[in-house]
């Protein structure tokens, strides 16, 4: 599959740990749960957590499960994960690249429940079906799988406001600038995420729960810090692709500053929001 570490727009150090952990906060707040509900965790589960980022998921979630139950974490770089001697007891880590045609062997059929979020800037092809049928492949028969993404399809994006009276045109000239094909190819290559839930029965799933919220208002201020953490991410990413892209960059930072600096004089009343989409599914 044509992904790979250097395909990761984002950045690993301490402001993407940030982001990762402020996203994590963010879904808990608007889901309401770690899994759906419609999941079951029994005693001595295995679950794996793919794409674990800092380890917050699983971190979090490891005090909440029923007795014998593990959680194996994976990323193509543990760069933002947690060192061994701060690991839960029942959490591990190790470096896994989930796009690999030959995943290892011990890892085929072993878990009882997968979990995987924010793919959507990783799937350089834009084809997801390669990348769900490798997650089945870790699942026991019968196993479940979670998947969860932004919908970032500018037509269901919205500019929220605190005042309706209240105007944010630099915010909305972000929002057309990130969403330009130009600025972001990732506009194009994540079209999949809005039809996505039509198309498990092709890499061997069963679509059992399928639902979509926007970001709960007690996270709005998250999602606020989130946009602006994440575009400049995008921008150092940009700069190191050559002229053209640095001097795109440089437009991209200067709306950016007054975007921020807009949403902070109308007392952080003004923000970006996305809707959130949790499939849940099952191994056939």
């Amino acid at each position: 599959m044509p992904n790979d570490a250097s395909h990761y727009p984002l950045q690993r150090d301490a402001l993407g740990s940030i982001r990762l952990n402020l996203q994590h906060q963010l879904w808990l707040a608007s889901t309401r749960s770690h899994l759906h509900s419609s999941i079951p965790v029994k005693e001595n589960a295995l679950i794996a957590d793919i794409g674990c980022g800092t380890g917050i998921w699983s971190t979090s979630l490891s005090s909440l499960l029923p007795p014998g139950a593990v959680i194996e974490a994976s990323d193509i770089s543990l760069a933002n994960a947690p060192p061994a001697g701060f690991w839960p007891e029942n959490v591990t880590f190790r470096e896994l690249d989930i796009f690999t045609d030959a995943l290892p062997e011990e890892l085929l059929e072993r878990y009882d429940v997968v979990h995987i979020r924010l793919f959507l800037c990783v799937i350089a092809s834009g084809d997801p079906i390669p990348l769900l049928k490798n997650l089945m492949k870790l699942l026991k028969p019968g196993g479940w799988l979670q998947w969860q993404e932004y919908d970032g399809s500018y037509e269901v994006q919205r500019v929220v406001t605190n005042d309706p009276g209240t105007a944010a045109p630099k915010l909305m000239a972000l929002n057309t600038a990130i969403r330009s094909p130009q600025n972001n190819k990732h506009v194009e290559t994540s079209r999949w995420v809005s039809t996505l839930h039509e198309r498990f029965g092709e890499g061997g799933a069963e679509l059992v729960e399928y639902e979509r919220c926007w970001t709960a208002k007690e996270a709005y201020t998250i999602k606020q810090d989130i946009t602006f953490l994440v575009v400049r991410e995008f921008i150092v990413g940009m700069r190191t692709k050559g002229p053209e892209q640095s001097k795109m960059a440089d437009a991209l930072e200067k709306m950016t500053a007054e975007a921020e600096e807009e949403c902070w004089a109308t007392g952080r009343g003004t923000l970006i929001d996305t809707p959130m989409l949790t499939w849940v599914a099952r191994k056939l």
